[in-house]
């Protein structure tokens, strides 16, 4: 089934966010409440549930100072949302749940990609957002 039919209740909370005038991304939780069957899989509950989503934009100008999104790429952590409600894909983490490695720079750059730009480097920082992109 199609993922706006299978929750098609659902809202978004923006953790973090950066960008340039080119590209953007959002890291989020998104709430949804599971409605019909998705991948095979039927709908466990009628009950509201966290999941994580990456979101990767580019950005095509349209003026000086105007844009139109060009391209969106969404990631969801299909194994944290099966996790959640119960039918998990992979094994138990080893580390508890939530544990983040803080990032060596505080320029947005979310770790592991943190630790190959030093200080406020936005120069090495853009280069390796754009190398997680493509």
């Amino acid at each position: 089934q199609h993922f706006r039919t299978a929750f098609p209740t659902s809202g978004f909370s923006q953790m973090l966010f950066f960008g340039t005038d080119d590209y953007a991304t959002t890291t989020s939780y998104g709430n949804v409440r599971w409605h019909e069957e998705l991948f095979g899989i039927p709908a466990p509950k009628e009950e509201w549930t966290y999941f994580r989503v990456t979101d990767f934009y580019s950005v095509r100008k349209t003026g000086p100072n105007s844009g139109l999104v060009n391209y969106n790429f969404m990631m969801i952590d299909w194994a944290d949302l099966f996790r959640r409600v119960g039918r998990p894909v992979l094994p138990q983490a080893a580390l508890p749940e939530g544990l983040v490695l803080s990032a060596h720079v505080n320029d947005g750059v979310p770790a592991p990609l943190s630790v190959v730009a030093r200080g406020r480097d936005h120069v090495t920082a853009k280069k390796a957002m754009e190398g997680a992109l493509f």
